[in-house]
């Protein structure tokens, strides 16, 4: 039986997630939002970069599904996205056999 080839929307979002996660910085973000939610300036303290480019990893984590973001006033809260944490531990898990 041949394979299916998968098809360019299940490539794509595959693709952005991986790129998202294709940086030693945002897979210590990961990790640390694992343990807690954290503010940027907090998880920038925490990993020593600053909060600019805590941001923007953090804008491209959320982009692709694996964080979520909580308001609280003026202050935001980030966390990891369990759900898409799973969708993408079992894309990458059927990556030779894609649906």
């Amino acid at each position: 039986m041949t394979p299916s080839i998968p098809s360019a929307q299940w490539q794509a979002e595959l693709l952005q997630k991986l790129k998202a996660v294709a940086d030693e910085s945002r897979l210590t973000i990961i990790a640390r939002l694992h343990e807690r939610e954290y503010t940027v300036g907090d998880l920038a303290a925490a990993i020593d970069l600053t909060e600019p480019t805590v941001s923007h990893h953090l804008a491209k984590l959320r982009e692709a599904g694996l964080l979520n973001l909580r308001m609280a006033g003026n202050q935001r809260f980030y966390r990891v996205n369990e759900p898409g944490l799973k969708i993408f531990k079992e894309m990458v898990s059927h990556i030779e056999q894609p649906p």
